[in-house]
């Protein structure tokens, strides 16, 4: 692969990390959202949602299942943002309704969230816990995953480093 991503390794990280190794990839994913123009607060109105004004909201981590990460939850809504374009940060939700309505944006946000995963070795890490799951498996499975949004463009450097940094970190924890 080209493009500066390194080389693909093998997916090999083991559940549960500890609660220190869990806020360490919360770090280097909230320093990265910041890196990108957003800010992040939790609270327990919504499990994630982003309000179109810079801010993205995650419940706290009493109301996130146990394999969730701060982590893999900022990485799924970066990837969301990637894949429906800089505006759509000026948008609720980067533009989309729920997506019972429309199922478009959410599995081209896991195909790319599955391909880069994938690529850092950290497709069970960054796997989401919630209904779609099915879908970045799926996605997983496919023989061709475009990594365009990570050669090219603003997310590019931020969302590799931050990959580089969770491989290193879980590799560290071993």
């Amino acid at each position: 692969m080209s493009g500066g991503l390194g080389d693909q390794k093998t997916d090999q990280e083991a559940w549960p990390l500890s609660q220190a190794v869990r806020d360490e990839l919360g770090g280097v994913w909230c320093r990265a959202l910041e890196a990108l123009g957003l800010r992040l607060r939790r609270g327990s109105d919504a499990f994630v949602s982003y309000d179109g004004r810079g801010t993205l909201w995650i419940a706290p981590d009493a109301d996130l299942d146990p394999e969730d990460t701060l982590a893999q939850l900022i990485f799924h809504e970066v990837c969301h943002w990637a894949v429906e374009g800089e505006d759509a940060g000026q948008r609720v939700d980067w533009g989309f309704g729920p997506p019972s309505e429309d199922t478009t944006p959410e599995r081209r946000c896991l195909e790319l969230q599955a391909g880069a995963a994938r690529h850092f070795g950290l497709a069970r890490l960054m796997r989401p816990t919630t209904e779609f799951a099915p879908w970045y498996d799926q996605a997983l499975s496919e023989a061709r995953l475009s990594l365009d949004l990570l050669h090219s463009g603003r997310f590019a450097p931020t969302v590799v480093e931050a990959l580089r940094a969770t491989q290193h970190l879980v590799r560290r924890a071993r």
